[in-house]
């Protein structure tokens, strides 16, 4: 008879354990709509953000800046419908030199080491391309200011990664992969497509997003204020 009840509860005691589990159960479907949820929900947010090259990439540059994204009826010339300003370090190559640029929705101006700050009225995507190179233009969380935050490239999905912690945080790691069809390989590779990844960190509990990487480079943020 004790034999009974030992194993009467302790299936009980199962059953119970799994269901709290899938209580707590979160399904990608629900990180993407509570992430893009908190990112439409954004008016500005103010953070700091480290660039650096994914374990085991080099040759990118170590960018330490802190980032002002406003949403506003603005053209987009690159930064979505929203002001910008930043202001940080870039690191190439051992020679770390200081930087700044912001656009008002009338002009852009951007400064660089000791060189003169350069400033152009009705600014264009082209131009402000060609004045930031890469991985300046490129720095900011995307999603913050998009219409459509967390689109995945191409025919990707996203999928789902588990929990990891992040600058002491919990966060959802959830990743798309998409493969493009190279239309003319190289003869020394012979590749026929290419793969390209989206990772990001979403926080657990703000919902917003923390770290990204592309498998060549990681960008981690840290929040200062946002409304």
């Amino acid at each position: 008879m004790n034999n009974r009840k030992s194993v009467l509860f302790f299936t009980i005691a199962l059953f119970f354990i799994s269901f709290l589990n899938a209580q707590n159960e979160i399904t990608i479907n629900e990180v993407l709509q509570k992430t893009k949820e908190a990112c439409l929900s954004l008016k500005s947010i103010k953070y700091e953000i480290q660039q650096r090259n994914a374990k085991g990439k080099y040759g990118f540059p170590t960018i330490e800046a802190t980032i002002i994204q406003q949403k506003a009826d603005a053209i987009n010339i690159g930064f979505d419908n929203a002001y910008i300003k930043a202001i940080g370090t870039i690191k190439e190559k051992s020679e770390v030199e200081n930087f700044s640029y912001a656009y008002d929705g009338d002009s852009f101006t951007y400064q660089k080491g000791s060189s003169d700050i350069k400033k152009v009225n009705n600014p264009k995507r082209k131009t402000v391309m060609s004045m930031l190179q890469q991985h300046l233009f490129m720095l900011r969380f995307f999603p913050f200011t998009q219409e459509e935050p967390f689109k995945p490239r191409g025919s990707g999905l996203y999928t789902f990664e588990g929990i990891e912690k992040i600058n002491g945080k919990l966060c959802y790691k959830i990743m798309s992969v998409t493969v493009f069809k190279t239309q003319n390989p190289s003869p020394e590779t012979k590749k026929k497509s290419l793969t390209t990844k989206d990772i990001w960190w979403v926080d657990t509990e703000t919902y917003l997003p923390v770290a990204y990487s592309d498998g060549f480079l990681y960008k981690e943020i840290t929040i200062l204020s946002y409304e």
